[in-house]
């Protein structure tokens, strides 16, 4: 729809639009201006942290020169070309995968590469890396910031955490610095330098968009910086520091629904980094402390029967005979909510503590035991390969006498008590489906030895331990699966 102005009003509408002109840009230029200046502070900042650690980074070609087939999988550690997108292959073609490849008779392929990057940090030729972009190479060829290319050995690696230490011999290297992971917040900017598909040296910034993630499955040793700053296939091993360009992480992974950057990745804090790297130059293995316990996550319904909040600890489902645990005097059923005066939010929190701890170190544990809370002291051992504290997964959380339970339990037989190492118990016979045992995942086979802390020796002593818990408390059976011990919390 138009409007008109009267012939009337066109003096004022003419005095009115050059007031507009005379001050309507005064204001834009100086707000345009103001707005320039943050941007450009910010872009300078960028552009420093960029030029001072980027000479430190490098590119790693890890090369395996045993001969397989076209289908035989990904190279050691780095990207496999097939996984490429299309528009990247041409700058790789004598790569697996590539449409020029060579190929050789019978499916054989040549030595198969992998791409990653690493950082030096000590100018003597150390580089920090992840394992998996070295691990299963018979050679590691190292490109240097300048062009150079050197050939690198390895001192040590970690595959707990994910880390690597290699070594090259070249002269006039650049070491980064490392800086304070704990200090990060997040919201803070930080800057990525790797190399994705081979594009060695490329910057990405983005912010810190949370601490302290664990539970994601990519290592035993979980307590990632989570980014969005891009990270690709190739970036492995590469900084992400802060606007200072300090080293704050080590980029490790992605998570991706196609291979390539989806705003989550996830880098290992230089608060690990420094201790498991500082273990490897220093005597080529990491050396961690050993409790000999079992955990259970606890959902809402596991942690209310104890009383407590789901994060509020972490619930030892089974103490390991002949283990520190065990001659500090503690049980099956202790929630440990601190250890050495630090909280114990999840079983990866409390694993992280204790495998931070060195062989002989003691360690003070406030527990919850049938509600009262107490301290206990541990000598820890050294944890050897296997030897973890285990978790067990949290039971869904679901509800429900054994009939209405949905439960038939029958005699456990000598010999099953002795080779699973039980002094006594019931075994399942069968679970009704859609019960609540059911529900809970219990399942035909396994064994209940106690109730609500009660031991379970027969059948008749199960039906009794059941029996004494008030119907307005929830049961909690100590159940036995294929050698592992967990609570079961049901509700009649």
């Amino acid at each position: 729809m138009f409007s008109f102005i009267r012939p009337s009003s066109h003096a004022a509408a003419f005095g009115l639009a050059l007031s507009l002109v005379a001050t309507a840009p005064t204001f834009s230029a100086s707000q345009d201006e103001a707005d320039l200046k943050h941007a450009r502070a910010l872009s300078n900042a960028f552009r420093a942290a960029a030029q001072k650690l980027d000479p430190s980074v490098v590119s790693i070609v890890s090369i395996d020169k045993a001969p397989y087939s076209t289908d035989a999988g990904a190279p050691p550690g780095g990207q496999q070309m097939p996984e490429m997108p299309e528009e990247f292959r041409r700058f790789f073609p004598n790569m697996p995968g590539a449409p020029d490849a060579p190929q050789q008779r019978g499916g054989r392929m040549p030595p198969r590469m992998g791409e990653g990057t690493g950082v030096i940090i000590d100018k003597s030729g150390v580089i920090v890396t992840n394992n998996h972009v070295i691990n299963g190479a018979d050679e590691l060829k190292v490109m240097l910031h300048d062009g150079r290319e050197v050939t690198a050995t390895v001192i040590g690696t970690d595959r707990d955490t994910d880390l690597a230490v290699i070594q090259v011999e070249a002269a006039d290297l650049v070491a980064a610095s490392f800086g304070d992971s704990e200090s990060l917040e997040v919201g803070d900017w930080v800057v990525a330098i790797g190399c994705p598909f081979g594009l060695d040296h490329t910057v990405t910034a983005g912010i810190i968009s949370a601490k302290g993630r664990d539970r994601v499955g990519l290592a035993t040793f979980e307590n990632y910086i989570q980014t969005d700053a891009a990270i690709n296939p190739g970036n492995s091993g590469g900084p992400l520091a802060d606007l200072e360009g300090n080293v704050i992480g080590i980029n490790t992974a992605i998570s991706s629904r196609n291979g390539g950057n989806d705003g989550v990745g996830f880098a290992i804090p230089s608060a690990m980094v420094k201790d498991i790297v500082g273990q490897l130059r220093e005597g080529g293995r990491v050396v961690r402390g050993y409790l000999g316990v079992q955990l259970q996550e606890m959902d809402a319904e596991t942690a209310a029967s104890f009383d407590i909040k789901p994060n509020d600890g972490v619930l030892i489902a089974r103490v390991q005979p002949d283990t520190p645990a065990q001659k500090a005097g503690l049980q099956d059923g202790d929630v440990v909510v601190k250890v050495d005066g630090k909280p114990t939010p999840s079983s990866s929190a409390f694993m992280r503590i204790i495998a931070s701890r060195r062989p002989d170190a003691e360690v003070s544990l406030e527990i919850i035991r049938e509600g009262e809370h107490m301290t206990k002291h541990a000598t820890l051992t050294e944890r050897t390969e296997g030897r973890l504290a285990a978790s067990a997964p949290a039971q869904p959380k679901r509800g429900g006498e054994l009939a209405k339970l949905g439960l038939t339990i029958e005699e456990a037989d000598a010999d099953l008590l002795k080779s699973m190492n039980l002094e006594g118990g019931v075994v399942i016979a069968s679970v009704t489906d859609d019960s609540p045992a059911a529900e809970r995942g219990l399942q035909a086979g396994d064994v209940i030895t106690k109730v609500n802390g009660r031991a379970v020796q027969d059948a008749d002593s199960m039906r009794d331990a059941v029996s004494a818990v008030p119907e307005a408390r929830p049961l909690r059976l100590t159940v036995v699966r294929d050698g592992e011990q967990r609570f079961v919390i049901l509700r009649r």
